[in-house]
């Protein structure tokens, strides 16, 4: 292509000419570079010279600032070039240096050198950028699983060109997370040379639902993409809602089209159920509700109707908000019900008018110069509206100083014209005089002003430079007309805004001149390296030394080198026969190929590889984000009065330059920021002017390298007449992918296979992505084809059932040929289920183009996975169709599918956990037994067991991050229970080298968060308490707790100093005259006070404080030395109260004094088979796990060894509960804490273990440094059982075990009252509500986040918008509500002695006969063990009535 840039020369008056360049200068330079550096890469700068070309020298040095303020500099580089003689343009390389600094803001470019003998000098600031030189991106089969399928998945690495990089010891490590974060799958050191690398892995049948994440990791370097796994049944049909392209604000009638279709492309016939009204929001009052128009009607593939807008809004008050229309569609015969919500957005305005649609059309006005643009005009749904009138006037505004003489002048001008075919209009501005400062153009329509923009005139490189007028027509009249009046008083002033005063300056007076135009062509071959965009500066120098300058961003269309296309030899093809698939592209390709059944795109579109993802990737890796040295900002003299040096040019074109030449600054208005102030306004009318993006040409060109020459596309082959008997005897493979794998293309640049469809009867999307070494990356369009066959089954099962319930499936068979068929629909023998209406068989008639169905009703009587086989085939007699013509062929279809069937009864789980460090035990051999055991009244069949061994010794703490790093929510005190598990495992993970970019960016944000969060509960004085000012005083443990916490926090985020002093100060000023400190302020939770509730012994809070004022760094010896002069006449009473003094005095220095409480106390451990704990009079599990924990860290501040309190480890280990904590919140904070110190010393050490397994099941499990975080994980596969585990080697590994069963009573309530009661609200109970009332039983008190999850009963599912009701009501204190594997979910930011009682509704979906009850349970999420479960049931259902619980004080 060649891009057609005009120079222009500029435009200087007479009286303007008292500013020459300065003759003393006639060496000119410019130096120029990228205004941000490049970290770790080359950066190009260049130097031009004009005048003397003698040899010189150039000095380049740069340095980089430590903070915002700039106050200390370091120097980074220094590099001396040497310019030549003769030489006009020098280009350099300057590499910059990587710096190990994460607070590295900004820096500063100095040049020093000589030209012809002459010194010069100069800087400008920059900012440095580390670029991604390559791009990883990864790619999943599907976005979303069932558990028990397969992942596959692939990972692409290339370069800034999409080029592999063809390395061999290019590779890369992968690994795989649950949603808890246990790292269940690793792929070492692929091998990522050849761009594109595929893997896989299995999901277990029971497996953790929700999201999963793939991480693909090389140095710092990571990239990561999510997918959930959870239960889903694919849809077989969708809904689609159709409204007109665009609506007016004052339409009252408009159309509406509701179309249900398979995903085959067949119509659906079933219930049509409509709600239209305008948008409701959960939060409206009843005021404001407005009419909700129903509708129930037949539908055959699609209904149309008509919204009557007056009916929905009848008072006419919200013409502001959307129209909503919902539809339901229920499939005849199944019963299967789809929803679908749209939205309608009406226009103010018939047309939309566009400044900007042209991406070439510059946004500035050069003086002198001509101005040409483009207005496209549109109908609001953005075709283009042709022969619209349109008046456009242009509104000049000028300024002239000269010494104290000023004026203003506002001159207008004003065209007609019409939009062509494509609604553009072309209008021109000829060149006006050099005092204009800007310019206003107001579009008219129909006699309104519609829209209105501004624009600044400016000398920059971004101002536009556009060409000479093509067509007089389009200029704008140059009638002037004069917009402001003259003054009355016609004396020189600078307030004057009148033209009138050039009368008394009459060389300030206009003097008409058109410039002389030039212009240049340049060259660019454009290619796909290019896309999607580049950037053109033009400059050149005047004899006079000014320099004038453009640039341009030009857009390039996103495509790809390799062109690569996927295809389908068919259109249709019927399940079970072979299609061709095809794959062109550039020569020896490497491709990934991808098919998947349409029905997942209906219940997940996202997609993670597309053009302008990828495309996305290259620009922002590539983004040059860089400070605007905007002259506009600065004190910049009248045109024509000084000039400037360039010591400020191309700043919003990236560029740093530095220069003695000249540039003619003109003067900054309105805002300064010399942008298109498009704003829009309103007259008489709503009319609004939309913004759009701009367009832009594609070119070609003759550099792109040559492709093959592309084969002649299929021609799809047309559809035969369908079959109406199925290929196999029983379809049984129904995969939601069909195809994901690799294949080369070969020289001929081609891919061609025979493949067989799969059984299912739907439509399949393919698609290729390739990449070769020369041409890079490319990807396909979408292609699709139909699985289909005229006569076929279907019926819908539910996921799962619970064991002795009754339900129905509905057998539908579908006809699609040109007769009535009679049909014999079979049952094959049942086989882990029973039919319990003694019918297995039947003869049904289906007409043609519908389908007919057969009930069976079936119940569940072995637990797990059960198949179902149903056949079909014409009936040996035709009686059942009567006197209806019939289809003379055979027709004959049987599948195979199954469903799960779940044990009865209330869900359990207890999880065992056993640290074990082989080389410190006797025989260098760690051996254990553990018996996983039942309790009496377990459901058969129930109990599963599963064991997971790792080398990660903080176990589920760091598996749990999701729960640990949380984003801190709460008062007080709930905040700083989320808080300090972030700094926990940033310090944990950064000591043993294992800290990704994606943790420690997560977590420093939520330390952020949770800062500024807890300062809302800062008082006056310094101290913090649970609710903040609202409490009379602060609290001594919750101030001294933020303190500890902040403190240590400091390594990670900015901690006010000032905040930390006030609270030293604050808890000092507190101290008594013993040296204790009082347990003053009240605390809500008393879980995050922990043993400390309740303490009599003025000991204890003051080993607390002391140990928080110790951490902080507190230096005032006095203070702590009375503290501990209160610890010594407070004896310790326990061991809890003997381990928080002794770490209390190991932070203050005392090893002796703590080694000799450690030994005085050890006889009264309780030790058994490695583990060793103490019990406290009294106490809690949490408090001897705080004391475990305080025992820990008291032995590691002295210096014993990690064999030392490896005994104390294990007890902290083994009682860790599945989300990673204990039993408490301050039990975890103190837990975490000593389980993150020892962790950090053991990791250190290379680990080497191998474990053997037996038992309920025979393994050997290798932990080596490879494998170390990975979490082994194996299926016991008898229970009870007694597992034994032994283990040899180096290091200390993790063994957990998870049994989970289910019981016929609910287990013991602790602390939490729950009631759930289920009631129809329909008389068929297919509507009902489920009603919960919770309360915490402890009087006084409140459990902190707290969750209440409520099972479905088989073939009841949540209503969606009534889940959504439960967050928008305050009342509730409910923070979220999820829905996961047929749960509700309900987390609550707290739970109280006050009943709180939550509703939502239900509707059956599927009918059963006899449904289990639904189960219900509450518990405190950071003590699990404090929970209630009940279970529930419908009133009219046949199961037995809900287990009700009783508020009785037992707790």
């Amino acid at each position: 292509m060649e891009v057609k840039h005009v120079l222009h020369s500029m435009l200087v008056y007479a009286l303007l000419m008292i500013c020459v360049a300065d003759t003393e200068k006639d060496n000119g330079y410019i130096f120029t570079s990228p205004r941000t550096l490049k970290v770790g890469s080359n950066n190009q700068l260049q130097f031009f010279r004009s005048g003397c070309l003698d040899e010189g020298f150039l000095k380049v040095r740069l340095f980089y600032y430590h903070s915002y303020d700039r106050k200390n500099e370091t120097l980074l580089k220094e590099q001396d070039y040497q310019l030549e003689k003769g030489k006009k343009d020098s280009f350099f390389t300057f590499f910059v240096n990587a710096f190990g600094n994460d607070f590295i803001y900004d820096g500063r470019l100095q040049i020093n050198g000589t030209i012809c003998e002459i010194p010069f000098s100069g800087s400008d600031k920059v900012i440095f950028s580390i670029p991604n030189e390559n791009i990883t991106l990864i790619q999943t089969d599907k976005p979303l699983y069932k558990p028990g399928q397969m992942v596959k998945f692939r990972v692409l690495k290339f370069d800034q060109n999409l080029r592999p990089s063809n390395k061999n010891n290019d590779t890369a490590d992968v690994f795989v997370e649950d949603p808890k974060g246990a790292r269940l799958f690793q792929f070492k050191e692929i091998d990522l040379g050849k761009g594109i690398q595929q893997m896989q892995f299995p999901l277990a049948d029971e497996t953790a639902l929700g999201s999963w994440s793939i991480t693909v990791s090389k140095g710092t370097d990571s990239s990561t993409i999510t997918f959930d796994v959870k239960k889903y049944k694919l849809p077989k049909f969708d809904i689609s809602i159709n409204f007109p392209s665009f609506v007016l604000i004052n339409t009252d009638s408009i159309p509406v089209q509701v179309c249900a279709k398979y995903t085959y492309g067949k119509v659906v016939q079933g219930t049509l159920n409509l709600n239209t009204s305008v948008q409701i929001f959960n939060y409206q009052y009843s005021g404001d509700r407005t009419p909700i128009i129903q509708n129930s009607v037949k539908i055959d593939g699609c209904y149309n109707y008509t919204i009557n807008y007056s009916s929905i809004d009848p008072l006419n008050q919200f013409r502001y908000r959307r129209i909503m229309v919902a539809a339901s569609v229920i499939e005849d015969g199944t019963g299967v019900e789809r929803h679908e919500t749209q939205y309608l957005s009406r226009d103010y305005s018939p047309l939309k008018l566009n400044f900007n649609s042209d991406a070439d059309q510059r946004q500035y006005y050069k003086p002198g110069l001509p101005y040409t643009g483009k207005l496209k005009v549109t109908n609001p749904d953005d075709s283009p509206a042709e022969g619209e009138p349109i008046e456009i006037c242009a509104t000049v505004s000028r300024e002239r100083e000269i010494a104290d003489w000023f004026a203003k002048k506002k001159i207008k001008f004003c065209r007609n014209y019409t939009s062509d075919d494509n609604g553009f209009i072309k209008y021109a501005l000829q060149p006006q005089n050099i005092d204009s400062i800007s310019i206003n153009l107001e579009i008219i329509t129909q006699g309104k002003i519609v829209s209105t923009g501004t624009k600044k005139v400016s000398f920059h490189i971004e101002d536009d430079v556009s060409g000479k007028f093509d067509n007089d027509n389009e200029l704008i009249n140059e009638s002037q007309t004069q917009l402001l009046p003259a003054p009355k008083s016609s004396s020189s002033s600078s307030s004057s805004d009148s033209s009138s005063d050039e009368q008394n300056c009459p060389g300030a007076r206009d003097a008409r001149y058109t410039p002389p135009i030039g212009e240049v062509h340049i060259p660019i071959d454009v290619d796909t390296s290019l896309s999607p965009s580049f950037t053109l500066l033009v400059f050149y120098v005047r004899d006079d030394k000014e320099t004038v300058a453009d640039a341009q961003k030009i857009e390039v269309e996103k495509c790809f080198k390799n062109k690569v296309y996927f295809e389908f030899g068919d259109e249709e093809k019927q399940p079970g026969t072979q299609t061709t698939i095809r794959v062109m592209s550039s020569p020896n390709s490497l491709c990934g190929l991808k098919i998947v059944d349409k029905s997942i795109s209906i219940l997940d579109s996202s997609e993670q590889l597309t053009k302008d993802k990828i495309f996305q990737f290259i620009e922002d890796s590539n983004t040059d984000s860089y400070y605007n040295s905007d002259p506009c900002n600065d004190d910049i003299p009248q045109p024509g009065l000084q000039s400037s040096k360039l010591n400020f040019w191309k700043w919003d074109a990236g560029y740093l330059v530095i220069s003695n030449l000249i540039l003619f600054s003109r003067p900054c208005s309105g805002n300064g920021a010399g942008d298109f102030d498009e704003s829009d306004y309103v007259t008489g009318e709503y009319l609004t002017a939309e913004y759009e993006t701009g367009e832009y040409d594609t070119y070609e060109s003759d550099s792109i390298s040559a492709q093959p020459a592309a084969p002649a596309a299929f021609i799809a082959k047309p559809n035969a007449a369908a079959a109406t008997t199925s290929v196999k005897n029983v379809r049984d493979y129904f995969p939601e992918t069909w195809l994901f794998q690799m294949e080369m293309t070969g020289p001929s640049g081609i891919f061609e296979s025979q493949e067989t469809l799969p059984d299912t009867i739907t439509e399949w999307e393919g698609s290729a992505v390739c990449i070769s070494p020369k041409d890079g990356l490319g990807l396909s369009g979408t292609a699709s084809i139909k699985g289909f066959q005229a006569f076929f089954i279907s019926y819908n099962l539910p996921i799962s059932v619970i064991r002795g319930e009754e339900f129905v499936v509905v057998a539908s068979i579908f006809s699609y040929v040109d007769a009535a068929l009679p049909v014999t629909v079979s049952l094959d023998q049942p086989q882990g289920f029973v039919v319990a209406n003694d019918s297995t068989s039947g003869d049904l008639c289906v007409q043609p183009n519908t389908s007919n169905s057969i009930r069976l009703t079936l119940k569940g009587t072995t637990v797990g996975k059960v198949n179902i086989t149903v056949k079909a085939e014409t009936a040996s007699s035709s009686k059942v169709c009567g006197n209806s013509p019939t289809y003379d062929a055979p027709a004959r279809d049987a599948i195979t599918q199954s469903f799960e069937v779940e044990a009865e009864g209330f869900p359990n789980e207890n999880v065992h956990s056993i640290l074990f460090c082989p080389s410190d035990e006797k025989n260098q051999m760690f051996s254990q037994s553990y018996v996983l055991s039942l309790p009496e009244d377990v459901v058969p069949e129930s109990a599963r067991a599963f064991v997971d061994i790792t080398g990660n010794i903080l176990g589920p703490a760091i598996q749990n991050l999701d729960s640990l790093v949380s984003l801190p929510t709460g008062c007080g005190e709930q905040n700083m229970v989320k808080f300090t598990p972030n700094y926990l495992v940033l310090d944990y993970l950064n000591d043993i080298g294992k800290l990704d970019d994606d943790i420690k960016s997560r977590a420093i944000q939520n330390l952020y968060t949770g800062y500024q969060r807890e300062l809302n509960f800062r008082h006056y004085d310094g101290s913090f308490s649970a609710f903040g000012q609202s409490d009379k005083t602060g609290s001594m443990f919750l101030t001294a707790f933020v303190l500890r916490s902040f403190y240590e926090a400091q390594r990670y985020i900015n901690i006010d100093e000032d905040i930390l002093t006030d609270m030293q100060r604050w808890i000092i000023s507190k101290q008594k005259r013993n040296g204790c400190f009082p347990n003053i302020g009240q605390i809500i939770d008393t879980g995050i006070q922990g043993s400390l509730e309740g303490e009599q012994n003025a000991g204890a809070i003051t080993a607390y404080v002391v140990a928080s004022l110790l951490i902080s760094k507190y230096e005032n010896q006095t203070i702590i030395s009375k503290a501990m002069s209160c610890l010594n006449k407070n004896p310790a009473l326990n061991p809890y109260e003997t381990f928080l003094y002794a770490y209390s005095e190991a932070l203050a220095g005392e090893k002796d004094a703590v080694q000799e409480s450690i030994d005085e106390i050890k006889p009264r451990a309780n030790t058994t088979e490695g583990i060793e704990f103490y019990r406290n009079p009294n106490g809690t599990q949490a408090t001897d796990i705080e004391t475990a924990a305080y025992a820990v860290l008291a032995n590691l501040q002295v210096g014993n060894s990690a064999s030392d309190v490896l005994p104390l480890v294990r007890y902290l280990s083994m009682n860790l509960n599945p989300q990673g904590g204990f039993y408490s919140t301050q039990d975890t904070c103190v837990g975490l804490h000593a389980l993150s110190n020892f962790a950090k010393i053991v990791f250190k050490d290379p680990i080497n273990i191998q474990v053997s397994l037996s038992g309920g099941l025979q393994e050997t499990v290798q932990i080596t440094e490879d494998n170390k975080l990975l979490v082994q994980r194996n299926m016991v596969s008898q229970v009870p059982s007694q597992l034994k585990i032994q283990a040899s080697g180096t290091g200390c590994g993790l063994f957990q075990t998870y049994l989970r069963y289910n019981t016929n009573t609910p287990p013991e309530k602790k602390k939490f009252y729950l009631e759930v009661l289920g009631g129809c609200t329909s008389p068929d109970c297919k509507k009902g509500k489920i009603t919960t009332d919770v309360s915490y039983l402890p009087q006084g008190k409140a459990a902190g986040m707290s969750i209440v999850e409520i099972k479905m009963i088989t073939g009841v599912v949540p209503v969606r918008e009534s889940l959504d009701k439960l967050t928008s009501n305050r009342r509730n204190k409910i923070l979220k509500v999820d829905v996961e594997d047929n749960k509700v979910i309900c987390y609550f930011d707290e739970i109280s002695n006050n009943d709180n009682q939550f509703s939502f509704d239900v509707e059956r979906v599927i009918e059963v006969k006899n449904p289990q009850p639904g189960s219900a349970k509450v518990f405190d999420y950071y003590a699990p063990e404090n929970s209630a479960t009940t279970s529930y049931s419908f009133q009219n259902s046949t199961s037995k009535q809900p287990s009700t619980s009783e508020k009785d004080d037992e707790l």
